[in-house]
């Protein structure tokens, strides 16, 4: 009889989930433990490694909130329970039903779901578990993607303001210039226009971009040495996300739009390319202008789903379970 348990992280565990993360189906750095720990001090870390006779066959990046409820954790991007490769649809119904029945044995009610983008998978296991534990749907943000090996050129709209960029002494290159990057054009640029500021610290950015160089890129569209417009960019195996993108305020003359040009070409060719999400206010407003911008770059739009469970719905589980 198959043999399924569980146990808290702790930093003994360390190496054995960072190994995991490497071969599990989402292979994201995010899921290292160096990332997940550089704001340790902001969430009660809560993750969990759930164990099929002895071996890890997934793991749960999550946080304990102020409720009492447990969350994807809320310092990621993006989350849930994270399997590994070719887990079957009747194992992963296990899994669940192990994890909601041990946290309701630990008085916690719900789990807050904050979901992989649709397009980072190609099966449809991680929805259908959804549907099967009546987890409910309380949010859904637009995001958009090209599919790898897809992007030639953007609309006509895009385009004339990158040919317009080409005959202009733009440069484009790659550097670990984020304090420059965030000083004269990001933080500017979100305070201004959404009176907000970036995720990450510049400190912060910093220290992760030491932590993981292969994987946390700063490129910039200079003109006679001056930054013009840059962004960062966050690879895994097979996905190229824009973490942040800031132009100076002058872009009719196309040095933005050039550099999201480039840096297309440059990893479509073996990643799909991730724009990130368009919702805003906790996803009940679309930016429409955002939006238009990702439309103008020929990509397709998926999203990115938030579900509320409650750990008592491992009673009914149990019934649907082989």
């Amino acid at each position: 009889m198959e043999n399924y348990s569980i146990v808290e992280y702790s930093s003994s565990y360390k190496n054995d989930w960072d190994k995991f993360v490497e071969i599990g189906e989402i292979n994201s750095f995010l899921f290292k433990r160096d990332f997940i720990e550089y704001h340790k001090n902001r969430f009660i870390d809560n993750s969990l490694i759930i164990y099929l006779d002895e071996k890890i066959i997934a793991i749960f990046p999550a946080n304990l909130d102020e409720n009492k409820s447990i969350n994807s954790h809320q310092g990621l991007s993006y989350g849930g329970i994270l399997f590994e490769p070719k887990t079957t649809l009747e194992k992963r119904k296990q899994v669940f039903f192990v994890v909601l029945k041990y946290l309701y044995e630990r008085k916690i009610n719900e789990i807050n779901l904050k979901q992989i983008p649709l397009f980072f998978l190609d099966q449809i296991y991680n929805t259908k578990i959804l549907e099967i534990i009546d987890a409910k749907l309380i949010r859904s943000d637009i995001h958009s993607y090209i599919p790898k090996l897809s992007y030639c050129k953007p609309n006509n709209d895009r385009f004339k303001y990158i040919r317009k960029a080409s005959r202009k002494n733009f440069e484009i290159v790659q550097s670990n210039h984020f304090d420059i990057f965030w000083d004269k054009l990001l933080i500017p640029n979100l305070k201004n226009r959404h009176n907000v500021s970036p995720v990450h610290s510049i400190e912060e950015i910093i220290l992760l971009s030491k932590n993981f160089p292969e994987n946390i890129i700063f490129t910039g569209c200079y003109q006679n040495d001056n930054l013009r417009a840059g962004n960062v960019i966050f690879l895994n195996d097979d996905i190229a996300h824009t973490q942040y993108i800031s132009g100076d305020e002058n872009r009719k003359d196309g040095s933005l739009d050039f550099l999201m040009h480039q840096t297309i070409l440059k990893f479509n060719k073996t990643k799909k390319f991730s724009f990130g999400s368009s919702s805003e206010k906790n996803g009940t407003k679309v930016n429409k202008g955002l939006l238009y911008w990702k439309d103008s770059f020929k990509s397709l739009r998926s999203s990115q789903n938030f579900y509320n469970i409650k750990t008592i719905n491992y009673k009914n589980l149990s019934k649907k379970i082989k």
